[in-house]
């Protein structure tokens, strides 16, 4: 009983958020009880399937042109990439205390 005095209004909270829950669930909630189902009158693909299949079709139909890697246009690109230097690595542990991790690195 002193429980119930001592943490009334957390009671009282908890009690009144369960019930507004239950309330949307049943009230509000749409129904999705046929989610996951399907019906077999349905039609099997849709026109979204039907226009990804052709997409995929027509670009399995392209043909490159290799040539385009003899032409001096190409050979005449710059490479502006950078080497990247080794950086020295951090702990084993990161999330070790930091005794656990100066011990064995002196070891």
């Amino acid at each position: 009983m002193e429980f119930f005095k001592k943490y009334k209004l957390a009671i009282l909270a908890l009690v009144v958020f369960a019930a507004l829950a239950f309330a949307y669930v049943f009230y509000f909630a749409e129904d999705t009880a046929n989610v996951l189902t399907s019906n077999s009158d349905e039609k099997g693909t849709t026109t979204v399937d039907e226009e990804l299949l052709a997409l995929l079709l027509s670009l399995k139909s392209i043909q490159l042109d290799a040539s385009v890697f003899e032409s001096a246009e190409f050979k005449s690109l710059v490479d502006f990439s950078r080497t990247l230097s080794t950086e020295p690595t951090g702990r084993v542990n990161p999330f070790a205390s930091m005794e656990r991790s100066a011990s064995k690195n002196n070891q």
